[in-house]
């Protein structure tokens, strides 16, 4: 009797069916890009400084750059290569040599990727954290740059464009940084302050005084269901920097020794002036290691700047509206100084004692920082 291996063919069968019930995963292609980090940047290159607010992050920095041949200063805020050419912008400069650049030489918005790789290399911890955060060394640190814009004038799109492209890598610290551009808004340079005075004292019509440093703007604020509407007034050269340029004209004519000084001396003495109970002034300049009260400078200054036509005109238009009881709000860094401040509402309410007027806390930041409730809204 012939025995038969009945289970030779059953384990055939079982082999063949465990073969084919096997499936090979694919190889899935890993990205090792380093993850994008997200710079909301909100800036205002004016005429005297920039304002920047990085991530929440508030710097401010006079709008000045140099080109240098050598390296540019490395743990310096500002510095930076783009393309072939070194920066310094801001402070920075000072410690460098090279022809200056300033923004109220016409360059406030036709160098504007400067200004906003100006800006971003002054947030020395923010740029520093995102390096430290990429996963591949060797790659450039990416950045997603959402940008919000205060300004007065406006942009060709294809200029814009073109601003956008240069700033697409720099090279900071020695990090290579390649950016990606994502949103980007323009604003009236009053907005902030007017979404800080709507959301503080919840009132929806009211007036901005902002005495900037090249512009004096007086705007009309409406704001309807949470969106703001401003019809503005600006008078080119009314600015602060008018008041010192004039100021600079007397000190350098009187008796006291002003022969020879920088205005950014003078713009110091203004934000460091006081006012006594008895409403005497104190405009302290140093010079030679002494303080010399420059009040009178200022009182004269201040009168032959509000003689310019336009800006009297102005005034006494802002004087009409506090006689109808319209409440009107000051800004700008021209109102930080407590003498200046003093005798424009002094100015403005002449034969007018309940009209409603205030400058607001920080003028000198809060265009800028105002803007913290559109990132709540958000």
């Amino acid at each position: 009797m012939t025995c038969v291996n009945e289970s030779a063919p059953m384990q055939q069968t079982e082999s063949t069916l465990t073969t084919q019930s096997i499936k090979t995963k694919p190889k899935t292609k890993r990205n090792y890009n380093n993850k994008s980090v997200v710079f909301n940047l909100d800036i205002d290159a004016g005429a005297k400084n920039v304002k920047a607010r990085l991530n929440s992050e508030f710097v401010v920095f006079p709008s000045e750059f140099k080109i240098i041949s050598d390296d540019v200063p490395l743990k310096d805020r500002g510095c930076f290569l783009l393309g072939k050419k070194n920066y310094v912008v801001g402070e920075s400069v000072r410690r460098v040599n090279g022809e200056l650049e300033r923004a109220v030489d016409n360059k406030k918005l036709s160098m504007l990727e400067v200004w906003i790789l100006g800006a971003i290399t002054h947030f020395r911890s923010q740029l520093r954290d995102a390096v430290t955060r990429k996963r591949r060394k060797t790659e450039p640190t990416n950045i997603k740059l959402n940008l919000r814009i205060l300004t007065l004038s406006s942009l060709k799109r294809k200029e814009m464009e073109k601003t956008l492209k240069t700033i697409s890598s720099f090279v900071w610290d020695d990090e290579q940084f390649s950016v990606n551009v994502g949103n980007i808004e323009f604003k009236d340079e009053a907005y902030g302050a007017a979404l800080e005075i709507y959301h503080t004292e919840h009132i929806n019509e009211f007036g901005l005084l902002d005495l900037g440093g090249g512009t004096l703007t007086y705007s009309r604020c409406e704001v309807v269901q949470n969106e703001v509407f401003l019809t503005q007034r600006p008078i080119s050269g009314g600015g602060i920097k008018g008041i010192i340029d004039d100021m600079s004209i007397a000190l350098s004519r009187n008796d006291k020794g002003f022969f020879a000084f920088e205005s950014s001396k003078v713009e110091y003495a203004l934000k460091l002036s006081s006012i006594n109970e008895d409403f005497d002034w104190n405009v302290p300049l140093r010079n030679e290691g002494t303080d010399i009260n420059i009040d009178k400078e200022v009182r004269d200054a201040l009168t032959n700047w509000a003689l310019f036509t336009p800006i009297r005109d102005l005034l006494d238009w802002i004087s009409q509206e506090l006689r109808s009881g319209y409440p009107v709000y000051c800004t700008g860094g021209g109102f930080a100084s407590h003498v200046i401040a003093q005798w424009i509402l002094a100015r403005l309410q002449i034969n007018i004692p309940n009209g409603k007027i205030s400058v607001l806390p920080n003028p000198e930041k809060i265009n800028m920082t105002g803007l913290k409730w559109l990132d709540t809204s958000n």
